[in-house]
């Protein structure tokens, strides 16, 4: 509860990669999975098929019980951000700065019940060919975010293990994913380590990594468990000093995604600005 005896403001978020837009049997698991968690905010990503005649968005608004808006995506891997009326109303809708990124993006204000200051939400899906080009999209992104509103979520398939997450068994990882997920070798005696520019430039923007936060303070190395193939948790949710993390959880896709969802709640009592990101 809030310091006046009111519940405190709240917030449940899913993120989530489709896989290809989920086509067939997938998407009706996969919606059923997030009908179960009742989400106020969820975060798709490969929403692939989606963006041509938003038949499928429109589908999923009927699913879920919430409203969705498409980001534009020159990759055609679309991201979308839905939200469940009564507890979240979009405000703006800002993807001028989509075609910076491969997959594009778009940034969502949200007016939720009991916070003043609106909530920034980005669905993001940095660029897997490059940690550079990666890092440069996070910038964008990041700063994009930022202007939007002092109160901020970012959430998706990062491509690029957290920071201090344990080092994966590179010798299982696809070689196009090990090129651009370590850093440059001079030769082959010097192991593969991963590059952490990505998770440095999220911190730098003055983001905190939900899993890797709340793993660090408990002791609960579980936290970091990976999301997807090769060992590594490159799906995340990154929020500003102004959010509270409460839950940190995995959402079991089984054969429906080639990743695992994530589902985080989050207090958003208003807080000085010495609070710490996450408890």
């Amino acid at each position: 509860m809030s310091p006046d005896g009111r519940d405190a403001p709240s917030c449940t978020l899913v993120s989530l990669n489709l896989r290809r837009g989920a086509p067939g049997r997938h998407w009706p698991a996969l919606a059923e999975l997030l009908q179960e968690v009742e989400p106020d905010i969820v975060c798709l990503q490969e929403a692939n098929g989606w963006g041509d005649d938003l038949i499928r968005l429109c589908a999923a608004e009927a699913d879920l019980g919430m409203r969705g808006v498409l980001a534009p995506s020159g990759s055609g891997f679309h991201t979308a951000l839905l939200y469940r009326p009564g507890r979240a109303r979009l405000v703006r809708w800002e993807t001028r700065y989509a075609q910076q990124t491969l997959h594009g993006f778009g940034i969502g204000v949200l007016e939720l019940p009991g916070i003043e200051t609106p909530l920034a939400v980005v669905s993001a899906h940095l660029t897997p060919y490059s940690a550079a080009a990666a890092a440069q999209e996070a910038q964008v992104i990041a700063s994009r975010l930022r202007r939007a509103s002092p109160l901020g979520v970012l959430a998706g398939d990062v491509n690029y293990p957290g920071l201090g997450d344990p080092t994966p068994d590179w010798s299982r990882v696809p070689d196009h994913d090990r090129v651009a997920r370590c850093l440059p070798r001079d030769s082959d005696t010097v192991p593969w380590r991963a590059n952490p520019l990505v998770g440095a430039t999220l911190r730098t923007a003055g983001l905190c990594d939900v899993a890797a936060h709340l793993a660090d303070s408990t002791g609960d190395a579980t936290l970091r468990a990976p999301t997807s193939r090769g060992g590594m948790r490159v799906d995340q949710v990154h929020i500003t000093r102004g959010a509270q993390a409460t839950g940190y959880r995995l959402l079991d896709t089984a054969e429906h995604s080639d990743h695992q969802g994530l589902v985080v709640n989050l207090d958003l009592s208003p807080r000085p600005e010495s609070a710490t990101s996450t408890r």
